[in-house]
C-alpha cells in the first residue's frame, strides 16, 4: 500500500485515516520520512490503537526528536555527509562530460531500532 504525501506530518496522519479503513488494515507502517511517522504515530494512538503493539512505525531521517526517550522512532539514518559528498562529485562529473547512461549509486545507511518496531499483532 502507498499513500502519496508531501512529507509533512499531516500527510502520516491522512495515510493513517486511509488505512484504517480498509478492510484488513497494514500492522506496519514504513514512512518517506520522520515527520511523516510522527504523524502516523500520533492518529493511531489519537485512534486508539498502540504502536507498536498492534502497529509498527518506522520512518527515514533520523532527526533529532526520533531518539528521544518517549519518542523512540525506528527510524533509518542515512549518511548525509557522505551522500552530499557524493551528490556534489557526481554533479561536477556530469557538468564536465554528461555519462551516456544513467548510473546508480547506493550510499550505505543505519537502521536505527528503537520502541515502534514490534512482532505484529496476532
Amino acid at each position: 500500500l502507498i499513500a502519496p504525501g508531501d512529507y509533512a506530518a499531516e500527510q502520516g496522519r491522512a495515510a493513517v485515516e486511509r488505512f484504517l479503513a480498509l478492510p484488513r488494515p497494514p500492522t506496519a507502517i514504513v514512512a518517506a520520512n520522520d515527520f511523516m511517522a510522527l504523524g502516523a504515530m500520533e492518529r493511531l494512538q489519537e485512534r486508539g490503537l498502540s504502536v507498536p503493539g498492534d502497529v509498527s512505525v518506522t520512518g527515514f531521517d533520523d532527526i533529532f526528536v526520533a531518539a528521544l526517550p518517549w519518542v523512540g522512532l525506528t527510524t533509518v539514518r542515512p549518511h548525509s555527509r557522505e551522500l552530499g559528498a557524493r551528490a556534489a562529485t557526481l554533479l561536477l562529473s556530469r557538468i564536465a562530460a554528461p555519462p551516456a547512461a544513467p548510473s546508480e549509486v547506493i550510499l550505505p545507511c543505519e537502521l536505527m531500532v528503537r520502541r515502534t518496531t514490534g512482532p505484529a499483532a496476532t
